[in-house]
């Protein structure tokens, strides 16, 4: 709890947006687009840092839509998550045997980062799914009232 409280409060001081929370963000884009994605990581400035306590040392945030590419196996299980940001390309790749995540970190200044962490087998991105709340039908039906309200002046 005190480490969602933190994020909260380090969320809000991010961005000036009523929704800045990752969570609502994450779940706006599923509601929206039928995927949304949830991301820890560790900021670059807490590297090295020992005297504070882990949960001010991690970070969550909502990567932007398209920035997230989940690559899966033919029985759809994850084989590696790609997370692109302005300035980095983040490969993760989780050894089943081990339960290791390996990370392969390149900056745009060519600047290379590997290392390997044992979360227990699980990611450092979730992906959220759920059946998106604009369908085919609702996007026809806010075609026609577009329409309408397009002749509505014409007639």
């Amino acid at each position: 709890s005190d480490w969602l409280e933190q994020m909260l409060k380090h969320s809000a001081m991010l961005d000036e947006d009523v929704d800045s929370n990752p969570l609502t963000q994450a779940v706006t884009q599923a509601a929206v687009t039928g995927k949304g994605y949830l991301r820890l990581y560790q900021p670059r400035r807490y590297k090295d840092v020992v005297n504070t306590p882990l949960y001010n040392k991690i970070r969550l945030h909502c990567p932007l839509l398209g920035s997230v590419r989940v690559e899966r196996d033919d029985d759809g299980e994850i084989e590696e998550i790609i997370y692109t940001s302005n300035n980095t390309i983040e490969t993760q790749r989780l050894d089943p045997i081990t339960g290791e995540l390996s990370y392969n970190v390149t900056r745009k200044d060519g600047e290379l980062d590997e290392w390997t962490e044992n979360f227990g087998g699980n990611w450092t991105i979730f992906e959220l799914r759920m059946p998106s709340l604009i369908t085919c039908d609702i996007k026809r039906m806010q075609n026609a009232l577009n329409k309408d309200l397009t002749m509505l002046g014409r007639n």
